[in-house]
């Protein structure tokens, strides 16, 4: 049977509840993203940031942690610093 058959077991589709659960590895542009920003004088506000806008709730099956919001926060700020250095600003 194909794996993307859309039913139910091993290789069916993630539910979209469990997309943000512990143990999901952030995406590849928020590492470089992160990477980046680590180097910036003002990272520890960077930081703050990030972690404030991590959001966790708890319903039948356990604690959610979602980084959506978090992640994008990292990505539009590196990417607005890369501009900014770009322009030589």
């Amino acid at each position: 049977m194909n794996g993307d058959s859309g039913g139910t077991g091993a290789g069916g589709p993630v539910p979209a509840d469990t997309r943000h659960r512990r143990g999901t590895p952030p995406s590849p542009e928020s590492i470089v993203a992160v990477e980046f920003l680590r180097g910036q004088p003002d990272s520890a506000a960077i930081r703050r940031r990030y972690l404030a806008l991590i959001t966790r709730s708890t319903d039948r099956d356990g604690t959610t942690t979602d980084y959506t919001a978090a992640e994008r926060y990292l990505c539009a700020t590196a990417a607005a610093r890369r501009r900014k250095a770009k322009l030589g600003r």
